[in-house]
């Protein structure tokens, strides 16, 4: 029986990372991409040797210390856990503990001041908003006037503008038509619609 032919294995066990040797090329294209990013010079050192020595880059790299981001989530959630017992996992407070607000309202409540004064008569203070109120409403309603007949004065010319306009499509039309010889067909009908318009504008400014 023929003996076996062992393959060698590369020094430092079958769980040695494999090295990459990196291209000039792709070195510089990657420097190039690292200062497009805006990398601190932490980042770009460290990244740098990676790349010197053939390692693999790191999906995550802090910009000012080595340490994994492991121990930033570990604090956050360190954090999270340290909030207060007043509020529930959703970021509302308790039953409980708006019902104990509700009772330190209650008990540090005092009246307005303006209402224990000697001589405070409500029904009088009330006569006195009332009239204040309708001061008010007709203050507001005064100014509609003009607001209408400004208004009216925009639709008159938009209007206006739309006649003028149809007008001159139809004297347009009636020279296309002439041109082509076409003339006689139209031009008793154009000069027709033309004069409606005409009367149109006419009633439209003396309104």
């Amino acid at each position: 029986m023929a003996a076996k032919r062992h393959q060698p294995v590369q020094a430092g066990g079958l769980f040695t990372s494999h090295k990459v040797t990196v291209s000039k090329e792709t070195q510089d294209l990657l420097k190039v991409m690292m200062n497009e990013a805006r990398l601190t010079n932490f980042q770009q050192r460290t990244l740098n040797t990676k790349i010197k020595r053939g390692e693999p880059l790191p999906l995550h790299c802090s910009p000012t210390t080595s340490k994994p981001l492991a121990d930033s989530k570990t604090a956050r959630s360190t954090k999270k856990k340290s909030k207060s017992t007043d509020v529930n996992g959703r970021g509302l407070r308790s039953m409980e503990t708006i019902e104990k607000m509700q009772k330190i309202v209650d008990k540090n409540y005092l009246p307005p001041q303006c209402h224990q004064h000697r001589g405070y008569n409500s029904s009088i203070e009330k006569e006195k908003l009332q009239t204040v109120m309708a001061n008010e409403e007709l203050t507001v309603a005064n100014p509609s006037s003009p607001i209408r007949v400004r208004r009216d004065d925009e639709e008159m010319e938009r209007t206006s503008d739309e006649i003028l306009q149809e007008i001159e499509e139809r004297q347009v039309f009636l020279e296309e038509m002439e041109r082509l010889g076409r003339g006689k067909e139209f031009k008793n009908k154009i000069i027709t619609e033309i004069s409606q318009k005409l009367r149109e504008l006419e009633l439209l400014k003396k309104t």
